[in-house]
């Protein structure tokens, strides 16, 4: 269930805000079922999608992409929600990491 929600996360990311219900949606089931299975694997879907906002966001600042970008392909709502998800990630602004 996990590499499904991951990859259903990375897909919708792109195209705006993702969130629990309209994930579970697009893999056919209902939020209560997708957060059921996904405690069997000790995770949650909030966990999930932090750990793949991270991971791409460091690698979209290593392509060297504009902090407008990369909040537009985090699916996030403006820049300053970027930075602040960024700083609580990793400590730093993204533009130290730069």
């Amino acid at each position: 269930m996990k590499e499904k929600v991951i990859e259903q996360i990375v897909a919708s990311l792109p195209r705006g805000r993702v969130c629990a219900e309209g994930t579970a949606r697009e893999l056919f089931m209902s939020r209560s079922t997708m957060q059921r299975k996904l405690k069997q694997e000790e995770t949650t879907f909030k966990e999930l999608l932090d750990e793949i906002r991270k991971k791409m966001a460091l690698s979209y600042l290593e392509q060297n992409l504009s902090i407008t970008q990369i909040t537009y392909l985090l699916g996030l709502s403006s820049p300053s929600v970027f930075g602040h998800s960024f700083k609580r990630w990793f400590g730093v602004s993204p533009g130290k990491m730069k």
